[in-house]
């Protein structure tokens, strides 16, 4: 759905198509930030957080936001400030560590169980009417 939208960073009207709201101009600064906030960990391994936000002058929402993403990744989950949702564990990328990633794969797996069609029912042989 298109139409007019204000940009939830500048407040400034634009052609809103789909996504996030935000204008062209703030996407833009916003990917140059993404930028340099990816560079600055990649430098600093064992970085905070907010160490990152202010050496990098951008809001920590943003770079949590980033990291549930998966498109920043600490070099470790050692002391990291992210946290699994299940579990509060401490993780690296995203939103789940991987133990509760694999118990939620096999929960899910385990869900959908094929029904064994049962030889003693009707069979090909058999003639059925409606």
């Amino acid at each position: 759905m298109s139409g007019a939208a204000a940009c939830r960073k500048c407040r400034r009207l634009f052609e809103y198509i789909a996504g996030e709201e935000i204008c062209p101009e703030c996407r833009k600064a916003m990917e140059g930030k993404f930028h340099e906030v990816k560079e600055y960990i990649y430098d600093h391994p064992g970085c905070k957080t907010d160490e990152v936000a202010r050496e990098c002058e951008v809001s920590e929402l943003d770079i949590r936001s980033w990291i549930k993403e998966g498109r920043i990744e600490y070099s470790s989950s050692k002391g990291s400030d992210i946290y699994c949702k299940y579990c509060w564990a401490p993780i690296a990328t995203g939103e789940v560590c991987d133990a509760c990633r694999a118990r939620l794969s096999k929960d899910l797996n385990g869900a959908y169980v094929k029904k064994k069609d049962d030889p003693s029912k009707e069979g090909p042989g058999k003639m059925r009417y409606i």
